[in-house]
């Protein structure tokens, strides 16, 4: 017997995908937009807080709290970290916007 491989879905990507089949087209595109535009409010908040870490950073006021240490401040490498992780996020969030641009201009092209 062939061996397959498939990935494994969770419950609600599985329950997102049912729901987009009975979705109208005008509904998939209204839904494509406005994931488009959550992406990119996410993109702003997560900007806002990177320029909030790296002003901690440079002024040297840590404000967020953290309950691991002495001084109950976060430390630098773990505001660096956050800034390094929030990059990546805005990396995936700028992907996950052109595959949805270009399947709403893909489908609207088709109309």
């Amino acid at each position: 017997m062939e061996d397959r491989k498939t990935e494994k879905v969770s419950k609600k990507d599985l329950l997102r995908l049912q729901r987009m089949d009975t979705l109208s087209d005008d509904d998939k595109q209204r839904l494509r937009l406005q994931n488009i535009k959550t992406y990119k409010m996410q993109i702003t908040q997560i900007k806002r807080e990177i320029e909030f870490k790296e002003d901690q950073i440079k002024k040297g006021e840590f404000l967020e709290a953290h309950e691991g240490f002495a001084d109950k401040k976060k430390p630098i490498f773990f505001l660096k970290n956050e800034i390094d992780n929030g990059i990546i996020r805005i990396e995936q969030l700028e992907e996950q916007i052109k595959g949805a641009q270009e399947e709403y201009d893909k489908t609207k092209s088709g109309e």
